[in-house]
């Protein structure tokens, strides 16, 4: 007899894959509106910065969006430089969402 899943597994089944694959997806909405984000900036990473200077529920929603694509452009500065400088790995992935 096979298990039925409840509601709540089958939520936290999609969310773990829609945050697999939200990094890759931002990729290449950054790319494909580079000229757009370069002279308006990340609506994502608006969105939060504006959130945290009202202290607004829905920060901890938008932050969820922003995490892993901040996470993974640090993941990929990081072998680019020095292990003792992963701070910097971080200010570049910043940099590049902004």
């Amino acid at each position: 007899m096979t298990a039925v899943a409840t509601r709540e597994q089958i939520v936290a089944a999609a969310d773990r894959l829609f945050y697999q694959l939200l990094p890759p997806l931002q990729v290449e909405i950054v790319l494909t509106n580079r000229a757009d984000i370069q002279d308006y900036g990340c609506p994502v990473g608006t969105l939060t910065t504006e959130l945290a200077k009202l202290e607004h529920a829905m920060l901890g929603r938008a932050s969820r969006l922003f995490a892993p694509f901040r996470t993974w452009l640090r993941e990929q500065f990081a072998p680019l430089g020095p292990a003792d400088q992963a701070d910097q790995a971080d200010e570049l992935a910043m940099h590049v969402i902004r």
